[in-house]
């Protein structure tokens, strides 16, 4: 009878132990998600008040970019921001761009010619 005893009672400890694992890779899982939104949301005009004085002097373009998701949000703004004459690219659910640039360094026509937008096709708003 002690040996059924011991017997569920280390049944018992690898369930607690096996529900505790899970629940670690739940949490992990989760904080990866919210880190990768938290990425995504640090670039983008999303919850925040852009004050358009910020850029006096600059031309505003807004690009409606077909995106396949909002993760490729940053990949975007990478390379528009490469352009000599960009000075801030901001990004609204759910696919649109707000680039804030210089018109005597660079035109939306050069804007547009980026090699980002042959593989995702940008409409002007």
């Amino acid at each position: 009878m002690e040996d059924q005893k011991t017997s569920s009672t280390e049944q018992g400890g690898e369930r607690k132990t096996i529900r505790f694992i899970l629940t670690a890779f739940a949490i992990l899982g989760m904080l990866v998600i919210l880190l990768a939104a938290k990425s995504v949301l640090a670039n983008s005009a999303v919850g925040k008040s852009v004050n358009e004085a910020n850029y006096s002097g600059s031309s505003k373009l807004t690009l409606n970019v077909d995106i396949p998701c909002p993760g490729h949000a940053s990949r975007i703004i990478y390379e528009v921001e490469k352009l000599d004459g960009i000075n801030d690219v901001k990004f609204r659910l759910p696919s649109l761009f707000d680039v804030y640039y210089n018109p005597d360094n660079v035109s939306q026509k050069d804007i547009l010619a980026l090699d980002i937008f042959k593989e995702f096709r940008a409409k002007v708003q």
